[in-house]
């Protein structure tokens, strides 16, 4: 029926008897869609992957499938993904679940045109400029603030026009940044020119900034603007390793970096050498926020691991940096026992628990290689956990039945306060607790009428506001089955608030600000430990 079945990397798909079959079509006319994609993903093994062309008539099927929940999706060119249980663009999917011997008819999906932006993008006398990276991007919660985050990214070509494909109907910037400098004489002296980072209409500042908005399926090719003219600068400094010795020969590596909603859009413009006396310099840099990195490296035969590496963070606005000050850090250790809160070991396989330590968001990049056994967990408990920099949060993955209940520092509780590490430090006694007495929520959704409701999403978070951090254990939002029921399993302890919300953007529920928009339709709802609560929640719009 369908052109063609691919399993993913790895071992040959599990065999079971269950069975899916649908079609795929487009929602603007409706007509069937060939060789769409189809990707269906199990949420049970290990990411175990299969996908499938359509065929002619825009039919596929998946058989042979074990019992198990799948998140399946659909895709093609010049159209939008669809998740299963997704009925508006940027909503996050919902899983699917098969059981033996079941077969599912008619699971179809309707795909919505990708809507596109364009446009031209000339310098200050209005000729074209080629090679601009040009990034799309719209609000959203990114790395623990709201802020512009990108979307995707394209590049301007030999007429300076960019199309930057695959959006979803919203409001976005238009961001252009290039590398390039060229040198003029202005009244009898020379200098060296490049161009600001500029903003859709052609705007250095994003306070002045206009949005494109667009439509289901539209292609908007009218963003137009020039690039604001601006002076470059050097960047220079010094920079050693953890004992003071001048990293000589080694890269210091210049970034333009931006928040990241999507795409990867870090763009590396190149760098310098480390000098004998541990000076360096980048010459003609064009204004912007950079991040510079060093990696110390120790290379052995063939064969090389990171040893030591910092960062550091400027701001270009066309005068001279001169301090940067590099000072690579090897990174702390952690060590400790894992136990249960009845004071045991765990008797759970070594292989399914790993320590790990979750670097707050400015020290994410930073690691080091080469250190064996780091998180692992030996057979009296104890573990430890190298080549970690700056602040950093423990945690603990667990197999299913297992949940964190706390982290101990010398006898004070750190479970949700980072852990400060310098170079070198080693920070001992660690206690990381955990409890097979794992909290659980469930709970049906219902209409207006009150009938299940499933086209929604659950979201539950703590009635204390300053428990909704950044990557918190205190929320979490899941997606009702096709009964409306849902269930979470593992969140602390504590009192919390839950609503069921008819839209929410993938990714945005964690956003304070939403938290609070929404308080006045949540209800309120008793955690207790190892115990399993129940509510009842009403679909609401907001």
């Amino acid at each position: 029926m369908a052109d063609g079945i691919r399993v993913g990397a790895g071992a040959a798909a599990t065999i079971g008897t269950g069975v899916i079959r649908g079609r795929v079509s487009a929602a603007d006319t409706g007509r069937p869609l060939r060789r769409a994609e189809v990707t269906l993903t199990s949420a049970d093994r290990n990411g175990e992957r299969r996908s499938i062309s359509t065929s002619a008539d825009g039919r596929y099927e998946f058989a042979n499938l074990p019992a198990g929940r799948y998140n399946l999706a659909a895709w093609r060119s010049g159209y939008l993904t669809v998740s299963y249980g997704q009925s508006r663009p940027l909503e996050a999917g919902r899983l699917l679940q098969v059981v033996d011997k079941q077969i599912i008819e008619q699971l179809d999906f309707t795909l919505i045109r990708m809507s596109v932006l364009g446009g031209r993008i000339t310098d200050e006398a209005g000729e074209p400029i080629s090679g601009a990276r040009v990034l799309v991007m719209r609000q959203a919660f990114v790395d623990g603030e709201r802020r512009l985050g990108v979307v995707d990214h394209g590049t301007t070509d030999d007429a300076g026009r960019y199309r930057v494909v695959n959006l979803a109907p919203g409001a976005y910037f238009v961001f252009a940044t290039l590398w390039q400098t060229w040198t003029i004489i202005e009244r009898d002296v020379e200098q060296t020119i490049g161009y600001a980072p500029t903003y859709y209409p052609g705007t250095s500042s994003v306070q002045t900034a206009r949005r494109v908005s667009l439509g289901v399926g539209q292609s908007a090719d009218t963003a137009d603007f020039s690039m604001v003219r601006a002076a470059v600068a050097s960047v220079s400094g010094t920079a050693i390793d953890s004992t003071g010795r001048p990293l000589v020969g080694e890269t210091i590596s210049l970034t333009q970096a931006f928040p990241n909603a999507g795409t990867n859009a870090s763009f590396q413009y190149g760098g310098t050498l480390v000098e004998a006396d541990g000076t360096f310099t980048i010459k003609n840099v064009p204004p912007g926020d950079y991040k510079l990195m060093v990696r110390y490296v120790v290379r052995d035969g063939a064969s090389a691991h990171v040893e030591e590496a910092g960062t550091a963070h400027v701001t270009v606005n066309g005068a001279a940096i001169r301090d940067v000050r590099f000072v690579t850090s090897r990174g702390g250790t952690i060590a400790g026992q894992l136990l249960t809160d009845r004071g045991t070991v765990p008797a759970f396989p070594r292989d399914r628990v790993k320590i790990v330590g979750r670097p707050l968001v400015e020290d994410a990049d930073l690691k080091v290689g080469g250190i064996d056994d780091s998180g692992g967990v030996q057979d009296d408990g104890s573990f430890y956990v190298g080549g970690l920099f700056g602040r950093t949060r423990i945690r603990a993955t667990l197999p299913d039945g297992w949940m964190l209940k706390a982290v101990f520092r010398d006898g004070r509780d750190v479970t949700d306060e980072p852990v400060d590490l310098r170079s070198r430090e080693r920070i001992t006694g660690i206690q990381v607790i955990v409890t097979d007495r794992v909290t659980a929520i469930t709970g049906q959704v219902t209409d207006d009428k009150n009938a299940a409701a499933f086209d929604g999403t659950v979201v539950i978070f703590h009635r204390d506001q300053e428990k909704w951090s950044d990557a918190s254990r205190y929320l979490r939002a899941v997606r009702p089955d096709d009964q409306g029921q849902f269930e979470i399993r593992g969140l602390p302890p504590g009192q919390y608030l839950a609503a069921a919300i008819a839209h929410v953007e993938d990714g945005g529920w964690n956003d304070p600000m939403y938290l609070e928009s929404i308080r006045r339709y949540a209800r309120p709802l008793s955690v207790a430990e190892g115990a399993t609560a129940a509510i009842s929640l009403k679909l609401v719009t907001p």
